[in-house]
């Protein structure tokens, strides 16, 4: 799909740059936009210039957030020929795509991770070792997780809005 932005203030819709892909996020400072196409993750600059691969993967990306300071990106990792999904993690820069918690499930099936606005937790959905999915919260700075404390959630629960971004617009996908 091609992506346009929608400015805040209104205005007509614009094309970001010739880019196309499935799911795309700006950085936490608006600088950057990550997006993944393909089985790829890519970068560009907000104004869809200076485009560059970050990594390509064996399986098909989504669900991409950046940590609070821009240094990481997290995102789900689709594996068609196991049907299993796994939160990933990589720096900024494309470097040492890996899996978040690898050993966790026996069967991973974690995806729609979200950071807290602070930083402070990872969010994500997880039907870890019960089959029932619930929202789990990862503390960013022990690593340790817990299940969230109200029990299971659907994937719209998870905290995926940004309602008072303070960036230029937002992206549409068409």
């Amino acid at each position: 799909m091609k992506f346009w932005l929608l400015p805040a203030q209104g205005g007509p819709l614009r094309r970001l740059g010739r880019l196309t892909g499935l799911d795309a996020v700006y950085s936490h400072s608006g600088r950057w936009i990550a997006f993944t196409h393909q089985n790829g993750i890519w970068r560009t600059r907000a104004d869809g210039s200076h485009v560059r691969c970050l990594t390509r993967l064996a399986g098909f990306p989504d669900g991409l957030a950046w940590s609070l300071h821009d240094r990481r990106l997290r995102f789900t990792l689709h594996d068609p020929w196991h049907q299993t999904s796994a939160i990933w993690q990589m720096g900024a820069q494309g470097r040492r795509p890996h899996p978040l918690l690898p050993g966790w499930s026996r069967f991973p099936s974690e995806c729609c991770g979200q950071w807290t606005p602070d930083g402070r937790y990872f969010l994500f959905a997880s039907a870890h070792q019960s089959g029932v999915p619930n929202l789990w919260a990862l503390r960013a700075a022990r690593w340790s997780w817990q299940r969230a404390p109200r029990g299971p959630a659907s994937e719209s629960d998870s905290a995926s809005g940004k309602a008072e971004s303070g960036l230029p617009g937002s992206i549409s996908y068409g």
